[in-house]
């Protein structure tokens, strides 16, 4: 969760510096949050479902997930990147959002390992 909130404040506080045409601007250009949303509920829901229905060894199941979810935010984050130099956003703001989504999936990616370490001691 703290990863999330880091995320956040890196990301409003780029936010701030932009003038209200960019952040209007942003609006628009990342409007499809909706299918965003559905696609990890669907894998983090398929995470929890294949682990206890015991599919595979856990171990495998996370590195799927993991997998997953790596290839799934890296088009998201090419696919942003790109948005945001074909918009002519500042250097200073797309640095901020590679970072902070790199802060989401390393939150992300310990939360996964905790459930995992948790489940695996059971």
């Amino acid at each position: 969760m703290f990863s999330f909130f880091v995320a956040k404040g890196v990301s409003e506080k780029a936010n701030k510096k932009l003038d209200a045409e960019k952040r209007a601007e942003l609006f628009d250009i990342f409007s499809n949050s909706k299918l965003t949303m559905i696609t990890t509920g669907i894998l983090i829901a398929s995470f929890f479902v294949s682990l206890k229905m015991d599919i595979l060894d856990p171990v495998v199941i996370y590195f799927i997930y993991m997998l997953s979810l790596l290839i799934f935010i890296l088009y998201k984050v090419i696919d942003g990147y790109k948005k945001l130099k074909m918009n002519d956003f500042p250097v200073l703001y797309i640095k901020s959002f590679l970072f902070a989504s790199g802060v989401r999936f390393l939150g992300l990616f310990s939360f996964c390992l905790l459930v995992l370490t948790d489940f695996m001691s059971q």
